[in-house]
């Protein structure tokens, strides 16, 4: 089997249990190559290597197999339904390895579309959480840990 096709089939195996990044999957194939299992099966230079990966994560974005934008939204739904702040959803999205850019375009986006998202995902934050606001410093600060910011925590305040 050559390296190529040995690369589509382990991209394809990943990504039928665990949706992922390009990033993600490639440091994926990456460790694969590098293991003690394949290491002497495929013996490639670094370059070749990251020729071959960036190939099949060509060929699977044009099969529509692999779609960030696609898992970036369904991330973002789930995390609006565990109620991470803005904030702690860009960082997770960084983390999980999205381009800074299409998370900014794609945060930006969405609360031009509703502006009150995170002011709403905040009141069930408060909710959920049964958090009083007699001690208004305690209140703010779990707030501030959770990531919201403070134009919606006064806001939440005044109401």
């Amino acid at each position: 089997m050559e390296l190529d096709e040995f690369l589509f089939n382990k991209s394809i195996s990943y990504l039928s249990r665990y949706p992922a990044t390009k990033k993600k999957l490639a440091i994926h194939l990456e460790k694969k190559i590098k293991s003690k299992r394949y290491a002497y099966k495929y013996k490639v230079s670094i370059e070749d290597l990251g020729f071959s990966i960036e190939q099949v994560l060509e060929k699977l974005v044009d099969l529509k197999i692999l779609n960030e934008k696609h898992y970036l939204e369904s991330l973002f739904n789930y995390y609006c339904r565990l109620m991470f702040s803005i904030n702690k959803m860009k960082n997770k999205f960084y983390v999980q390895g999205f381009d800074k850019n299409d998370v900014d375009e794609f945060i930006t986006n969405t609360i031009f579309e509703n502006p009150d998202l995170e002011f709403d995902i905040l009141v069930n934050f408060v909710k959920k959480k049964k958090l009083k606001t007699e001690d208004e410093l305690t209140f703010r600060k779990k707030l501030f840990q959770a990531g919201f910011n403070n134009e919606n925590i006064l806001r939440f305040l005044k109401t």
